[in-house]
């Protein structure tokens, strides 16, 4: 009796579930997905509220807001030719415009953009492979702390991935359809993501040509004959496919070229800190991070300022903002042409750090604010190193021949485009829109195929095993020196809230980890907060022990 007892529940039971699936498989997943990472967004952007973070900022974060104002104010030409990626600031402004000078429009705009991200890599998922596939990927991207975390920062990355997973989206969608319209939106969504990344600009390319190997395969098989055979057929596609998706590109570049002209009369396209950044990757202190020569301040103003100084200096003429950027890139071709070896390690250690699942800090410390301030994304979502190491296991499963072959022929383009400058967490992270949907492949091979297909899971799996191991090794950066660096900051961030003894609290504990941390800035915080406590002491210590940078000689 009890048997029959046990089974009729366990049918019932079965029945449940099978409603409650075939209801939920009967939504679009799409709207669900939206909806989901909307709202986790806005639960983390109403506890983020409560930080120090919110409104003081880091670095650049602080540049795109003072440059915000300035445009909204009435400064759409600038001084000179753009220095930092320009879309962010002016889309900044816009809302400043519209809201005034007030973050919570920003943010919010931030989570519906993310949310939409998360939105485009199902729909792009669901367009290279199947349901179950695009599914997984939406809900990677949900719960991907990185994403979250950076819908609550003034900078450009939530922009970014937003721009570069409607550019994959857009691009599986033109692939079924005649409309000139849709590649003209990827093209256009490609030259959005590049005024923030210019070497997302190499994308193109691949992308053009992944299109015409699927269209005429037999042509690039044959070699240089067959691409003559097939000329009319490959020019016709160009002119159908490619050429509309050019004039998108080139309808986001033309602004910042023209800018750039009228400012400075130099023809510039995106900004001219790209030599320099080839310097910081390339130069007797450079680490594979953004770790600066001493001679050149972190600052954003000051570095824009010293590295035009130190150029003119040395060639002993005024120079234009391109010559200023040849000037740094020569610098850096110097040392790699001067030290062969150390050239190929640095770039060997670049890898490792773009593979590593330590989130390294540029602008805020990923980690370190998830370890110290309690949010939705604190919890126990996925991280870098689950993705990435899914994610290029997917990669070497899917053929190139495939429609899910996008994704490795984007992604490795990209990845390379990094390896002659720096590898940062922010710089890392429009790989996610081609590494998410790669993982999620790879689950789903792995979960209905891994008996069945072994023959081809398992070459694949031998291939990732290296990167596995750049994955989970530890990282070689300092985790005690980005402990301090955190509280450092963090001090900084308490002393302009006004939270004075936190300020002081922080800073003391920087210094108990690591004194190297402390820089101009946190010296200024600290030597402030224990000024407006009334602690002389403390006053005068950091007068006394941090000088130098306190008062820096002229």
């Amino acid at each position: 009796m009890r048997t029959l007892f046990y089974a009729n529940i366990s049918l019932i039971m079965n029945n449940i579930f099978k409603k409650v699936s075939e209801f939920i498989f009967s939504i679009d997943e799409g709207y669900a997905i939206f909806f989901l990472a909307l709202i986790f967004r806005l639960v983390f952007l109403w506890q983020w509220s409560g930080t120090p973070y919110f409104s003081s900022f880091n670095a650049d974060a602080w540049v795109h807001d003072r440059w915000a104002m300035d445009i909204a104010g009435g400064a759409i030409i600038r001084h000179t030719a753009f220095y930092q990626s320009p879309l962010y600031p002016y889309v900044l402004a816009l809302f400043y415009k519209i809201f005034g000078h007030h973050y919570w429009p920003v943010y919010i705009a931030q989570a519906i953009a993310d949310s939409f991200s998360c939105l485009f890599i199902l729909k792009a998922a669901r367009l290279m492979f199947n349901r179950r596939v695009s599914l997984i990927s939406g809900l990677i991207a949900v719960f991907y702390a990185p994403f979250i975390l950076n819908s609550g920062l003034l900078l450009k990355e939530t922009l970014v991935v937003f721009c570069v997973s409607s550019f994959l989206f857009l691009f599986l969608k033109s692939i079924r359809s005649g409309s000139w319209l849709l590649s003209f939106g990827w093209g256009a969504a490609l030259g959005a993501a590049s005024l923030s990344r210019p070497n997302i600009t190499v994308l193109f390319a691949f992308a053009a040509l992944w299109l015409i190997m699927r269209k005429c395969p037999s042509a690039f098989s044959a070699g240089f004959k067959g691409i003559k055979e097939h000329a009319l057929i490959i020019k016709d596609f160009l002119k159908k496919k490619i050429l509309p998706a050019l004039l998108g590109l080139a309808l986001f570049l033309l602004p910042s070229v023209l800018h750039n002209y009228m400012a400075s009369y130099d023809f510039i396209l995106f900004n001219y800190a790209g030599g320099f950044v080839f310097y910081l990757g390339s130069n007797p202190y450079a680490d594979g991070t953004t770790t600066y020569p001493p001679w050149i301040n972190s600052d954003p103003e000051k570095e824009q300022q010293q590295i035009y100084d130190i150029a003119e200096a040395e060639t002993g003429r005024k120079l234009k903002p391109s010559e200023v950027s040849a000037f740094w890139l020569k610098e850096g071709l110097k040392h790699v042409r001067e030290n062969p070896r150390r050239f190929f390690w640095l770039t060997l250690g670049k890898l490792y750090l773009f593979w590593n699942k330590y989130e390294i800090p540029d602008n805020y410390d990923i980690s370190f604010i998830r370890r110290h301030f309690p949010t939705v994304a604190s919890l126990p979502l996925f991280g870098y190193g689950f993705t990435a190491s899914l994610g290029v296991f997917g990669l070497f499963l899917t053929g190139l021949k495939r429609r899910g072959g996008i994704l490795p022929a984007l992604f490795w383009p990209y990845m390379l485009s990094l390896l002659p400058f720096l590898i940062t967490d922010r710089y890392r992270m429009p790989a996610l829109v081609f590494l998410i949907p790669a993982a999620a492949y790879a689950i789903n091979r792995l979960y209905v195929k891994f008996l069945a297909d072994a023959g081809k899971i398992l070459p694949a799996l031998m291939f990732s095993l290296p990167f596995f191991a750049m994955i989970f090794l530890p990282s070689p950066s300092n985790m005690r020196f980005a402990e301090a660096a955190g509280y450092a900051n963090l001090s900084c961030k308490y002393a302009k809230t006004g939270e004075y003894m936190k300020a002081v609290k922080c800073f003391e504990q920087s210094e108990a980890l690591d004194p190297d941390a402390i820089g101009e800035s946190e010296a200024v915080c600290a030597a402030y907060s224990y000024n407006k406590l009334g602690n002389s002491a403390g006053f005068m210590k950091i007068m006394e022990k941090y000088k130098e940078l306190v008062m820096p000689e002229e």
